[in-house]
């Protein structure tokens, strides 16, 4: 019944995933789980509804997106990551090229935007000084975007203020349609950060 949870997760449709969690759904049956979508798509209500339910976030990038800093270090000893830390998992598979699900630099890279997309600033600054590479286009995600496409997707100014600052590069364009972060405010509808974007 994985599928119908991760559907309702996609929606945010709570009392969905009540009534089947209630009747014994598996809140963990799948690879990719109703929390991996409810992150994937910044519910975060419904994040914390999904934990509160007994779900756990079992990869880097489910605990960076659940901002769960002091939680991020089991997955690095001695400096490198270690495996449980991945594979990268997406709802769209096909942004996933075979032979990179697994590799360190990537997963590092896919939990850094997983914690800008949910607004995670202290997650994502954690696994910058990590190794995280800011200007990244990591597998996994349908935008295939830097983590500052991702911030003004959300109209997150005071993540987009940081990530400049940190010296994100606000003319990288995404590899689904081409555009960069200026691109990204005018569709999604955020005039207030194309001032900050062209300044």
């Amino acid at each position: 019944m994985a599928e119908p949870l991760v559907a309702a997760a996609s929606v945010d449709a709570r009392e969905v995933l009540r009534f089947l969690l209630d009747r014994g759904a598996a809140i963990e049956a799948s690879p990719w789980t109703p929390l991996d979508e409810a992150l994937y798509w910044r519910h975060l209500e419904l994040a914390d509804f999904l934990v509160d339910r007994g779900a756990k976030p079992r990869s880097l990038r489910a605990t960076a997106g659940l901002g769960r800093t002091s939680e991020l270090e089991r997955f690095f000893a001695r400096g490198e990551l270690q495996t449980q830390a991945g594979p990268i998992r997406s709802p769209f598979p096909d942004t996933v090229p075979l032979g990179r699900a697994n590799e360190p630099q990537d997963i590092l890279n896919n939990a850094f935007v997983t914690a800008v997309n949910t607004g995670r600033r202290q997650a994502a600054a954690l696994l910058l000084d990590r190794g995280a590479q800011l200007n990244a286009k990591p597998p996994g995600f349908h935008w295939r975007g830097t983590a500052l496409h991702a911030a003004v997707w959300h109209g997150d100014a005071d993540m987009v203020r940081w990530l400049i600052d940190e010296g994100a590069g606000p003319f990288i364009q995404d590899d689904l349609a081409g555009a960069d972060a200026a691109g990204w405010a005018a569709h999604h509808g955020h005039p207030e950060l194309l001032v900050l974007l062209r300044s």
